[in-house]
């Protein structure tokens, strides 16, 4: 809940110091233009973790980019593997190439 904690103080610094209300009309909800703790109560509702329906960014992993870095170079060594092998095969053909002469 510490997202919700800094969702509030970052509205209270907005204008609105006493408390964010409870409810608001629900285009300015939808816009982000104002708080409510409805807004809270329908994110923790759909699961919305990462409460982005508060505008929050999700966290990407640390991870994600190793993980990445490590399929493309086995993508690029079985590039590299397929690119020997047709080079085999062409140093193959002009070793027959040349013992037919």
């Amino acid at each position: 809940m510490k997202k919700v904690a800094e969702y509030i103080a970052k509205w209270k610094t907005m204008g609105y110091s006493d408390d964010i209300p409870d409810e608001v009309p629900d285009i300015l909800m939808q816009l982000g233009l104002a708080p409510s703790y409805k807004q809270i109560a329908i994110c923790i509702l759909k699961n919305d973790l990462q409460f982005t329906g508060l505008g929050f960014t999700p966290k990407c992993s640390e991870w994600y980019g190793v993980l990445k870095r490590i399929e493309i170079s086995k993508r690029e060594s079985a590039d590299n593997k397929y690119n020997l092998f047709e080079y085999i095969e062409t140093l193959e053909e002009k070793v027959d190439a040349l013992s037919k002469v």
